[in-house]
């Protein structure tokens, strides 16, 4: 009985080790085709279809008091945990006054609940630039546990997009991206549960040997 079930937790972390690489995972916004359902408060919208980094963009202009955000809805995103979020932005129009240090604030909505990062400086006028935030508890200043429902409930993403100080200013944004590379996580790997089961096996093994070793050092019955 013992030497079967040996047999197959072997099999099994075999298996396990052989489709050891996760499966990365994505979500991309590259506005080449429109707004794809991202909607600006504060400002008006404007698509580009040339201009972007490449293709298309959209161009944010601020033209209300307030704040200035881009905003899209999601659902259940807990399988980007220790993933990372990305967009790239650039100053389409300075209108000369003050940069605001709230732009690139990222919240994570979730109902009643939120969370907020801000990672972004502000955007060059000449080219655009990368921001990629990590989507892990500790930078988003959250327990595992809560960081995880925030992620597994949320139910939208805003994005600051106000460059400076009063109104006129123009940025550009694009190329959003939510992505999980399959190799961290709040999961254990198939290669890590291979391990463990190895591990499990060898423990059996040696149990299983030392009952042998009991049993054939056990003293003879004395028949005198």
């Amino acid at each position: 009985m013992v030497v079967a079930v040996l047999r197959a937790i072997f099999f099994f972390a075999l298996m396990l080790a052989a489709g050891s690489d996760a499966r990365a995972i994505s979500i991309s916004y590259s506005f080449d085709s429109g707004a794809q359902d991202w909607a600006l408060t504060g400002g008006t919208l404007t698509h580009q279809t040339s201009g972007g980094n490449p293709g298309g963009y959209l161009e944010l202009k601020d033209t209300q008091s307030g704040s200035l955000f881009l905003a899209h809805a999601f659902s259940d995103l807990s399988g980007y945990n220790s993933g990372t979020l990305s967009f790239d932005a650039r100053l389409v129009g300075n209108n000369g006054e003050a940069n605001l240090s709230s732009f690139g604030q990222v919240t994570l909505l979730a109902g009643a609940t939120s969370a907020t990062l801000d990672f972004a400086s502000n955007p060059s006028n000449a080219n655009w630039t990368n921001y990629t935030a990590p989507l892990t508890a500790g930078a988003w200043g959250l327990s595992e546990l809560n960081f995880l429902s925030l992620l597994t409930n949320v139910t939208e993403i805003r994005i600051a997009l106000d460059a400076k100080n009063r109104l006129g200013d123009v940025t550009g944004f694009d190329n959003f991206t939510l992505a999980y590379d399959g190799e961290t996580g709040n999961v254990p790997e198939p290669s890590t549960l291979a391990l463990l089961l190895t591990a499990l096996a060898g423990t059996l093994c040696c149990r299983y040997g030392r009952r042998g070793t009991q049993r054939n050092l056990a003293p003879s019955p004395d028949y005198s």
